[in-house]
């Protein structure tokens, strides 16, 4: 049985790596580009793990993950990172 992700990742390219990444070492991938997306694909599936973005354009990764944390079993973890060049949270 294929083991199943949630990407949580609203910036198109990372997640697109991220996608890509997961996909070719075998995971099942469910992608959301938004928190109401991993809200929707929850609610009809359950993945062992979730990769969370913190910083998301509808809502704030870090809330959204102690909800989880409340409902569910799953565990998670978030990915987010600094540019080099501005030091901006990209």
């Amino acid at each position: 049985m294929m083991r199943s992700v949630l990407l949580v990742e609203g910036n198109e390219e990372l997640n697109e790596v991220n996608y890509c990444a997961l996909a070719r070492d075998g995971y099942e991938v469910l992608n959301a580009r938004t928190l109401t997306g991993a809200r929707e694909l929850l609610f009809i599936r359950k993945p062992e793990v979730i990769l969370l973005d913190v910083v998301m354009p509808d809502g704030d990764g870090i809330d959204f993950c102690n909800e989880i944390r409340v409902r569910t079993h799953i565990s998670s973890s978030s990915l987010h990172g600094r540019s080099r060049k501005t030091g901006a949270a990209v």
